[in-house]
């Protein structure tokens, strides 16, 4: 849950799998740290801090669906660098087993 004056935000992460509590574990960090940081959602709540309008359900679901692409790409990105990883091993334990 991110609190940040009247606004909070939920959100469920259920990891599947054998690692899917790394994974959910890191897509909630990432989703809390681009909420917190993101000129996106940083601009959404300066505006109706100084006296503008309210929020719009599109202006939010615009900044919500950029932060899950976000994610998405940061979880994809360590995916294929543990691929990478787990490669590199398997050439290092081929080498030392020759």
């Amino acid at each position: 849950m991110v609190v940040d004056g009247d606004t909070k935000i939920y959100g469920l992460f259920d990891g599947h799998g054998v690692k899917g509590h790394l994974i959910s574990s890191f897509a909630m960090g990432t989703m809390v740290d681009y909420i917190k940081n993101s000129k996106c959602f940083n601009q959404l709540n300066l505006s109706e801090m100084n006296g503008g309008e309210p929020v719009t359900d599109a202006e939010m679901t615009k900044a919500i669906r950029l932060c899950f692409k976000y994610t998405q790409d940061r979880v994809r990105e360590q995916y294929y660098d543990y691929l990478i990883n787990e490669k590199k091993k398997e050439i290092v334990k081929t080498k030392m087993e020759a």
